[in-house]
């Protein structure tokens, strides 16, 4: 998951050390983030309503010359755009003005080594829930809504199509392993023969005949499709560092 990440404040010197530190607490929790960077508000504004720039996560200084960021703020919510915004400033008081803009958090600059780690960790996965998607089955006990992300694999097993999730819960449903693939509509699963496809961000290891998951388990993967899997999971691993 890529997370597009901008900073808006006058001050170079502290945005320099934020996205310094942004960077760093990413890369710990292995998420990839790019980060934008601006000292003037109405730049910022322009690039965003122009859609010269996709921007998931918006730390925004609230006193700034020329526009504010509350200023800002305002426009964002009233043309609805899709940011999740949060506050960082330097004055305590203003956060009840800044509450009228639903901000996700609020973060003193003062406090930024303590607060900055537990608001990203709240963020990104805030993006993950939305990012994630859903897919419903047909179960003997009824109809289960599952996240694409929690599937660890699916492997035609005796006519049906059992699915392994990643906590253990084993699901048996009647269709074929290239409908549901098709129904997942994700990039994520990759198929390793002809009867089974993993989700590659549970996959640990791969050697020239198998692939190992997180939980252990050992899967074979055929010669036919070897290259392709091995291929998919170095990008995937790249992307990940």
């Amino acid at each position: 998951m890529n997370i597009n990440i901008a900073i808006c404040d006058d001050n170079k010197i502290f945005i320099d050390n934020m996205k310094t530190k942004i960077i760093k607490i990413s890369k710990n929790m292995k998420y990839n983030t790019e980060i934008f960077i601006y000292t003037d508000g109405n730049i910022l504004l322009n690039e965003i309503c122009e859609e010269k720039e996709s921007i998931d996560v918006l730390m925004l200084d609230i006193d700034m010359p020329h526009i504010s960021g509350l200023q800002i703020a305002n426009e964002i919510r009233k043309r609805k755009l899709n940011i999740t915004l949060i506050f960082v400033s330097a004055h305590d008081e203003m956060v009840f003005d800044a509450i009228q803009y639903q901000p996700f958090r609020y973060m003193r600059k003062t406090r930024l080594d303590e607060e900055l780690p537990q608001v990203l960790e709240d963020v990104f996965e805030l993006l993950k829930d939305k990012d994630d998607k859903y897919t419903i089955i047909k179960t003997d006990e009824g109809n289960k809504k599952i996240k694409n992300s929690e599937i660890m694999h699916i492997e035609v097993d005796k006519r049906k199509l059992k699915i392994c999730m990643y906590d253990g819960r084993v699901m048996y449903i009647g269709k074929s392993l290239k409908n549901f693939l098709e129904e997942l509509d994700d990039n994520n699963f990759i198929q390793i023969y002809s009867g089974c496809a993993v989700n590659i961000k549970y996959v640990s290891e791969f050697s020239k005949v198998e692939i190992t998951l997180d939980n252990n388990e050992k899967l074979p993967v055929s010669r036919t499709r070897m290259s392709d899997v091995k291929k998919t999971l170095l990008k995937y691993w790249r992307e990940k560092v």
